[in-house]
């Protein structure tokens, strides 16, 4: 029953934990893309309670912006002219007021909400 009941216990961390450590992830992400293998999510910015998150799946090329604000949660397209999907590749920024736009590589983009 013990051996059991380790295997039970270890059997997830050796599934999943790997890919918990060594992917990209934030505090904003679910639990269910922070274990996800190919997950990579960034923090873009943050300004008080407004936070700007890129979450992608590298695996299939899913990826969206998501703006939160205090305990609400907005989802947006990423815009087709970035098609590299890490933080290095450009600069996004929350726009003081704005609830659907963000400046990219210093241009306002008014986002598509999913």
């Amino acid at each position: 029953m013990a051996l059991s009941g380790l295997i039970a216990l270890l059997a997830p961390l050796t599934c999943f934990g790997p890919n918990f450590f060594l992917n990209a992830h934030t505090r904003y992400c679910p639990l269910t893309h922070q274990f996800s293998a190919g997950a990579a999510c960034f923090v873009l910015d943050e300004r008080a309670e407004r936070v700007l998150v890129q979450h992608a799946n590298l695996n299939d090329g899913e990826a969206h912006f998501e703006i939160l604000e205090g305990s609400r949660s907005r989802e947006f397209k990423i815009p087709e002219s970035i098609t590299v999907l890490t933080p290095t590749s450009y600069a996004a920024r929350l726009i003081p007021g704005a609830q659907s736009a963000v400046t990219i590589d210093g241009v306002r983009v008014d986002l598509d909400e999913i």
